[in-house]
């Protein structure tokens, strides 16, 4: 079983657009200090996130709060 931080890390590696980053000078995640990290969660908290399905290219589970760009997800992964 993968340790939940790295679980984290690897999923926003791969999901992150990466504009913290940017915003921080291209601070990587790993010299990120705890008050950076705890900005950053607050920013993508459950509550602080409201995707209703809607935005452009943006198709969204609410059966588990999975949002996925529509354009790089297959056909078969798209609801009926």
């Amino acid at each position: 079983v993968r340790h939940p931080v790295e679980k984290f890390l690897s999923y926003y590696l791969q999901r992150s657009d990466r504009e913290l980053e940017r915003s921080l000078g291209n601070l990587t995640v790993d010299r990120w200090s705890a008050p950076v990290w705890r900005s950053y969660l607050r920013s993508v908290s459950r509550d602080g996130l409201s995707y209703s399905g809607d935005e452009t290219g943006v198709f969204c589970n609410k059966e588990n709060l999975l949002c996925v760009d529509r354009n790089l997800t297959t056909e078969a992964a798209l609801p009926l």
